[in-house]
């Protein structure tokens, strides 16, 4: 079933309303408390949601019935700017609790929040950067879409590459929900490669650090093998269509006096990157024109205006 996709997972004075996407009717609210709403039917591809009352953060709650929806956070943020050539968003914002999230907004024009550290993709296909900028003076041109792609990691979900002439906003809301309530470090940096051998090359060293990292922290503190292995066997059958690993590994058999099951489990991950890494690539880096994207998704929402 098609995704249903936020237009962005924060407010601002300049729009101080959230708009969702999808090819069929879904169900959404918004509320200023966790699972503060139950959301109900809606008989169109988009829909605005618009709090009834002001606050620094908001929870969104869509899904495709009211029995299954997801709750997301959504926060309220000001001092924004508007770049009427901008296409699409991404930024890191740090809370008042000193915990890490990334934001976005997909569609043009962009307000832009004065946080952290701010991308902007704009129509031309040039991607900008800016740390807690408040006009476009402060942005800096850093490159474009075919020379540049972005790396995003966080300490509760492997890392992610996206180039940006591909329409990622879904990458990014799946791996910002795996670190709703979790993830208390978002990272994102961009990297110059022309080709795609060096941004699949920089992929699978990112992979094998996060297995790295991940292993260490079990041999310190074991108690976390079933956790880990169960964020690691998700994404790795998200993205395979058969489940593989052989029956005498069982990272579950982690204990304090013996952590070589999970030892064998991470040794095992990394022998079979090729299956898990090339599926994510060869999506992320589909040989798609800028403008192409651009018109089909202009002519896609308008359809949508339409109906």
């Amino acid at each position: 079933m098609p995704t249903i996709l936020p237009e962005a997972n924060y407010l601002t004075d300049q729009r101080n309303r959230i708009r969702v996407y999808a090819l069929h009717d879904f169900v959404a609210c918004i509320s200023t408390t966790w699972n503060g709403c139950t959301p109900s039917i809606h008989n169109k591809p988009y829909y605005d949601l618009v709090p009834s009352e002001t606050a620094d953060e908001y929870y969104l709650a869509y899904g495709f019935t009211s029995d299954y929806y997801i709750n997301m956070k959504v926060f309220k943020l000001t001092s924004a700017f508007v770049v009427d050539d901008g296409y699409f968003l991404l930024g890191i914002y740090t809370d008042p609790d000193n915990k890490k999230h990334i934001i976005y907004k997909y569609g043009k024009p962009i307000d832009v929040p004065a946080v952290d550290k701010v991308w902007i993709i704009t129509k031309d296909g040039k991607i900008w950067y800016g740390e807690a900028p408040t006009s476009m003076d402060d942005l800096t041109e850093i490159g474009n879409v075919d020379n540049t792609f972005f790396l995003l990691e966080s300490d509760a979900t492997p890392p992610v590459i996206a180039k940006g002439k591909f329409p990622w906003a879904a990458v990014i809301i799946a791996i910002a929900l795996a670190g709703i309530g979790g993830a208390t470090y978002w990272a994102v940096s961009t990297h110059s490669a022309d080709k795609e051998a060096e941004v699949k090359q920089h992929a699978i060293d990112k992979y094998y650090e996060f297995l790295e990292n991940i292993r260490r922290d079990i041999a310190s503190n074991p108690s976390l093998a079933d956790p880990y292995t169960a964020i690691l066997e998700t994404w790795h059958g998200t993205n395979k269509i058969t489940w593989e690993i052989p029956r005498t590994i069982n990272p579950h058999a982690t204990t304090e006096d013996n952590t070589n099951p999970f030892n064998g489990f991470i040794d095992w991950m990394k022998s079979n990157w090729y299956y898990l890494i090339i599926p994510i690539i060869g999506t992320i880096i589909l040989v798609f024109k800028w403008r192409v994207i651009l018109d089909f998704f202009s002519s896609l929402f308008e359809r949508f205006r339409r109906r």
